[in-house]
């Protein structure tokens, strides 16, 4: 979200606008970048300066142009949260092949993902475990909702999510047992 809204800024687009938005209206604020690019007659050269003032690379910039909302019935009070490592334990079993997919959908750069690859060779399940946790550790507050949407960018069913959540024990009373 907050790539969305450092684009929309140095597309042109108001803090006071971008606040009357409202924080978690990613389309919206997707919609605003748009027009001002085209009521500003902005170029594709204007719109990659804009990105590199916002410190947005540009696989992150499929991600933000990509970007929907995943339906689940999960809380905002799960998917706000940081995965835990018995999460990461679980959903690693179940990455397979597609660990580098992910990663890159998760915002991870290619070289440090084959990094990762190097580091670990011939066990799948570490290398995305380490995946993971190199995600996890960056800087920014990932979140169980950015993990979520990763996957359904990367063409896995986001269902996985709660499924692995109800095996967790370190989730049982934030999930509803039917």
């Amino acid at each position: 979200m907050e790539d969305v809204r450092s684009l929309a800024f140095n597309l042109g687009v108001s803090n006071t606008t971008l606040d009357a938005i409202g924080v978690d209206s990613i389309p919206m604020n997707k919609f605003y970048s748009l027009r001002i690019c085209r009521e500003k007659n902005k170029s594709c050269k204007d719109f990659v300066k804009a990105m590199e003032a916002a410190e947005i690379n540009r696989h992150t910039m499929c991600q933000i142009l990509r970007q929907e909302e995943v339906e689940t019935d999960l809380p905002d009070k799960i998917l706000n949260l940081s995965p835990s490592d018995e999460m990461f334990d679980k959903l690693c079993l179940r990455i397979g092949k597609e660990w580098m997919v992910l990663g890159l959908e998760l915002g991870l750069e290619i070289e440090r993902l084959e990094q990762i690859e190097y580091d670990n060779p011939k066990v799948l399940r570490e290398v995305s475990r380490q995946m993971l946790y190199c995600w996890r550790n960056r800087e920014d507050n990932s979140t169980i909702r950015e993990l979520l949407h990763a996957l359904e960018r990367s063409g896995r069913n986001p269902r996985l999510i709660t499924e692995i959540l109800e095996n967790c024990e370190s989730y049982p009373k934030l999930i509803p047992v039917d």
